[in-house]
């Protein structure tokens, strides 16, 4: 029961089948739900589908027993064809903190892990050079993060499944390179969705250090939340980590999309050493600096700017 276990049930399809069709039958037994969702091209094999509902069921998008599964709260009210919110609310669900009980272990099976592997992946990923990683294979991206300090996975096809993953949640976008590390998606649903957790003033200037501590609680796996601080740890002991006033590339490219769409309005104002950040580029070089930011209004329709986050680098 581990997200990334491809060969079992680490598909973004399999979790929608289940899904979509819960909404339909559901409350109903795990058996009939299962039979439902079964391929009819290969209807003897039941398990990929009773793999990945013994996944979900773990993570808590079901509840109840086997004779009377159903949706939990907030899937049950997403409507059927709302793929967005569909999005949004997986990325929320696996980066509950009981759902990464492993965090920095990948020694634990799979049975106890839930989200642990794809939590860490993702903290890890986006604490790199984005553009460098978006060429990695698999060998590279093992290689890299074992001299940084961190165990990353075992098992193969794994990391294209995190990719799968990564794009689904809004943690990263496709590229004719790759998935290049670009949380833009997910920091605009907690700006901006339907559930917000962070508000920001349209009004006046905040600081941008303020903004990114509240951010850092609503996407724990970003610059200053919970699960990139303890990997920070890690990184420190291989002079990995980012100084203070600095911002990493990933999160930094995310900003930089969103102030280009409207999103929000960053400003750099002079002599407010405290606060100012260098937003980092590839290789680490510095491609702006701000103290300040404050909601705009956003100049692209929705579907233009999921456009320009999926378009080619």
């Amino acid at each position: 029961m581990t997200l990334l276990n491809r060969a079992n049930n680490g598909h973004v399809p399999s979790m929608m089948v289940l899904w979509r069709t819960a909404r339909v039958f559901c409350p109903t037994s795990r058996a009939r739900l299962e039979t439902l969702c079964r391929p009819r091209a290969n209807a003897g094999d039941s398990r990929m589908m009773s793999y990945t509902f013994a996944t979900w069921r773990a993570l808590g998008l079901f509840e109840g027993d086997d004779e009377h599964v159903r949706l939990a709260s907030p899937f049950d009210v997403i409507d059927q064809v709302d793929t967005e919110a569909l999005r949004t609310a997986v990325l929320e669900l696996l980066l509950r903190p009981e759902n990464s009980p492993t965090l920095l272990d990948s020694d634990t099976s799979d049975e106890i892990s839930r989200a642990s592997d794809f939590v860490r992946v993702a903290t890890w990923a986006l604490a790199q050079d984005p553009y460098r990683l978006a060429s990695s294979n698999q060998d590279r991206v093992l290689e890299q993060a074992s001299a940084q300090g961190i165990a990353l996975f075992k098992g193969d096809g794994r990391w294209v499944s995190f990719q799968e993953w990564a794009y689904f949640v809004g943690l990263g976008v496709m590229t004719r390179l790759g998935l290049v590390m670009n949380p833009a998606r997910a920091v605009r649903e907690v700006l901006s969705g339907r559930h917000a957790l962070v508000a920001l003033s349209a009004e006046e200037d905040v600081p941008l250090t303020t903004f990114l501590s509240d951010l850092a609680k609503a996407l724990p796996v970003v610059d200053g939340g919970a699960y990139r601080v303890r990997l920070d740890d890690v990184f420190r002991a291989k002079n990995h980590s980012f100084a203070p006033h600095q911002l990493s590339p990933a999160l930094a490219l995310a900003l930089l999309q969103l102030d280009h769409e409207g999103v929000i309005i960053l400003s750099d104002r002079p002599g407010d050493v405290a606060t100012r950040l260098s937003l980092l580029g590839r290789a680490r070089a510095v491609v702006r600096t701000a103290s300040h930011i404050r909601r705009g209004t956003p100049r692209l329709a929705h579907g233009v700017a999921t456009h320009v986050e999926g378009g080619q680098a």
